[in-house]
């Protein structure tokens, strides 16, 4: 932080990541139903192939280490 960068204020306090509240009924209901269409094998392999395309992207969007 340098003097001309103000401190975060609380709305930019970063808390470690949670549920602001538990499933309700039905939610847990259409997650049961959905677990059953999921393709694990597919979405694996589309999150092997968007973690390539990430880590080879150059220009706009490219993260500075």
């Amino acid at each position: 932080m340098t003097d001309q960068t103000p401190p975060p204020t609380d709305h930019e306090t970063f808390t470690a990541p949670g549920a602001d509240r538990p499933p309700t009924e039905s939610e847990e209901r259409a997650a049961e139903r959905a677990a059953d269409d999921v393709d694990l094998d597919r979405v694996a392999e589309h999150y092997e192939e968007m973690t390539e395309t990430g880590a080879a992207v150059r220009g706009e969007g490219q993260i500075e280490p």
